[in-house]
């Protein structure tokens, strides 16, 4: 995970998991959280609020979307 996030932009990533298949995603979640390597910040759009955003659900979208799909628009 370190790897793909020192090479790839955070606005870019999304956690998913194979649940329940596989249940190592929260573990995995929980070490990125305590190692550092991330601000509290950066986790938490790993975590959630990147799929929040792309997939425009209620929790951040909402203004923030319109903002920003009218500011591209512009361009």
């Amino acid at each position: 995970m370190r790897m793909l996030l020192e090479q790839i932009p955070i606005d870019r990533v999304l956690y998913a998991s194979n649940y329940p298949l596989e249940e190592r995603g929260k573990e995995m979640m929980e070490e990125l959280k305590s190692s550092g390597f991330l601000t509290d910040e950066e986790w938490e759009r790993v975590a959630w609020k990147n799929a929040d955003f792309l997939f425009g659900s209620n929790h951040t979208a909402g203004k923030k979307r319109a903002t920003i799909v009218t500011t591209k628009s512009m361009t």
